[in-house]
Formats: C-alpha cells, sequence, structure tokens
C-alpha cells in the first residue's frame, strides 16, 4: 500500500511511519521540520497523487501556542487540512485525520461533554 503521513516526524507520526514501512507498505513522510509546509498550497499541489492512504497527523500543536500565538495555530491547522482535503479527497481510498487537543480541551468544564480530555 501507498501511504502519506504528514505530520511524519511528530509523537505519533514517527512511530507510525516506522511501523508502516516496517510492514512493507511504501511510506512518505511530510511535515514542517522538513521545511515541507501544508499550508502552501502551490506546495501541496505537487504531491504525487496516487496514495492509497492518508494519515493527516500535522498539526501547530501545543497548548502553550494556542495562547501564545492563537492566530498561526488557527491559520496553521485549518490550512493544512484545508489543502489536503482539496487535493485528495476522491482520489485516495481513506483520509484519516487527527485533531490536536485545542480542538477539545476544556469541553467537560465549558459545555459538559461526556468525552475524556
Amino acid at each position: 500500500m501507498k501511504i502519506l503521513i504528514t505530520g511524519s516526524e511528530g509523537f505519533i507520526g514517527k512511530p507510525l511511519f516506522l511501523s508502516l514501512e516496517n510492514e512493507g507498505h511504501d511510506v512518505t513522510g511530510i511535515d514542517l521540520k522538513n521545511n515541507q509546509d501544508l499550508k502552501d498550497w502551490e506546495y501541496v499541489n505537487t504531491l504525487d497523487d496516487d496514495f492509497d492512504l492518508v494519515f493527516h497527523l500535522a498539526a501547530f500543536n501545543g497548548t502553550k501556542w494556542f495562547y501564545e500565538k492563537p492566530v498561526d495555530v488557527i491559520r496553521d491547522n485549518v490550512f493544512a487540512t484545508e489543502n489536503i482535503l482539496k487535493k485528495y479527497s476522491g482520489k485516495v481510498e481513506k483520509i484519516i485525520f487527527s485533531g490536536t487537543c485545542e480542538s477539545y480541551a476544556g469541553s467537560t468544564e465549558y459545555f459538559n461533554y461526556k468525552i475524556p480530555t
């Protein structure tokens, strides 16, 4: 299987990349640490179209940044996700998206949601 992992240098992305590669899959990793910016549509549009599966794990993560650079966090997470969906919707079998804790943290206190945070 040919697989794309965004956020491939992250806490979840790195071990996932290595595990899938060890299983014999053809894995491509993308990460901002390697100057691969998913907010840049021109860059995303140059990526291969023929993946079977996309794990979209890339995110501007960390509660600290949400308070210090909230606009950057929102831009990074929304634009990157939008570009991945624009590029791969209808072209791959599945897109697996993982959000960040910033999207649900505090929900039990503020909204009385019964989800683990």
